[in-house]
């Protein structure tokens, strides 16, 4: 299904930290975890960024982005930025019934 799930409770809540992903052009979903992971946690459905090109080395720039978000040691602005950049350079959505 291309679901990953992300522990944040160190970071603040779930809702909280999707919607500064959000700010930063990174779209998640706040989701609830079980306490042994600490509670807090957000969902990447990470299909439409397969289907759209995204390899294994378009991952590292991606992490460092939803770090930098997470953890606030970066401008939002300048993260969306960057991450529309890199959306913009990738293909239209691929494995379709048309393709």
């Amino acid at each position: 299904s291309h679901t990953l799930l992300a522990g944040v409770a160190r970071f603040g809540t779930g809702p909280v930290i999707a919607e500064r992903l959000e700010e930063a052009g990174i779209i998640t979903t706040a989701a609830h975890l079980p306490e042994y992971w600490g509670g807090e946690g957000i969902r990447f459905g990470v299909q439409e960024i397969t289907r759209r090109g995204a390899t294994e080395k378009d991952m590292a720039p991606l992490a460092r982005w939803i770090a930098q978000a997470i953890v606030g040691s970066r401008d939002l602005d300048a993260i969306a930025q960057e991450t529309a950049s890199f959306a913009a350079g990738l293909g239209p959505v691929r494995f379709t019934w048309g393709d």
